[in-house]
């Protein structure tokens, strides 16, 4: 009988002689997959300057409270707007930053009367206020994901938001489980006297499934070892 720490060892030692093969496939059927190379961003994100908030954007001047409101920049409609000391624009969170301006006052801090905007009282601002960088949060060639990483659904946003439509992952790994008891039955079956559904059989294919790997057999065998040999064969 081979104990559970040497079955453990040769399981182990038997999976570090595998040499799997690597395939490119869409990102959207790459979750659960394993990664077969780190993967580097190919831009910057963001890749322009941008409000993080909705409100106007103005150029910072010591002391102005009020401005007068020019135009409008909508997030995915950018037109550049030239903002002169004591300009405006409202902005939209997301927006791309005009090369004029250099501040985000939120829209809860300001109040507007016709076309003059003003800072609420006891409010203060300052340059850069509100405003997200080109590269803040990737820079390209940052590495985004490193090899043999297990691809969940933050994976994916993260390399969705870089562009990364294609990923080359590891092939899953094939299973064959094997049940074996002479008291054990499939669970379509009815038990009689002192039978027993073969649960095992179920969590184990479960646990590879959830391990990524692709179960392509399963078997229940009687303690007979002509005829475990035979499914062992067949799987």
């Amino acid at each position: 009988m081979v104990s559970f720490d040497e079955a453990h060892k040769i399981v182990k030692e038997k999976l570090c002689e595998l040499n799997p093969q690597a395939e490119l496939i869409s990102l959207r059927n790459s979750i659960g997959r394993i990664t077969a190379e780190d993967i580097f961003s190919e831009l910057e994100l963001p890749g322009f300057d941008n409000s993080a908030m909705d409100g106007i954007v103005v150029k910072f001047y010591e002391n102005i409270r009020s401005w007068k409101m020019i135009g409008e920049i909508s997030a995915g409609n950018f037109k550049e707007i030239k903002l002169l000391k004591g300009d405006a624009a409202a902005i939209m969170t997301g927006a791309r930053m005009p090369d004029s301006g250099n501040t985000v006052i939120p829209i809860e801090d300001i109040e507007y009367e016709c076309k003059e905007v003003y800072l609420r009282k006891d409010v203060l601002i300052k340059p850069f206020q509100n405003v997200r960088k080109k590269g803040q949060d990737l820079i390209k060639n940052e590495k985004l994901i490193a090899k043999h990483t297990r691809i969940t659904a933050k994976h994916i946003l993260l390399l969705a938001s870089a562009g990364v439509a294609e990923v080359r992952t590891l092939m899953p790994l094939k299973a064959g489980v094997i049940a074996t008891g002479d008291e054990l039955i499939d669970i379509d079956s009815e038990v009689i006297n002192d039978n027993v559904y073969a649960s095992n059989l179920y969590t184990i294919e479960a646990l590879a499934n959830d391990a990524g790997m692709d179960c392509v057999y399963s078997s229940i065998s009687k303690d007979i070892k002509s005829e475990i040999k035979e499914k062992i064969t067949a799987a």
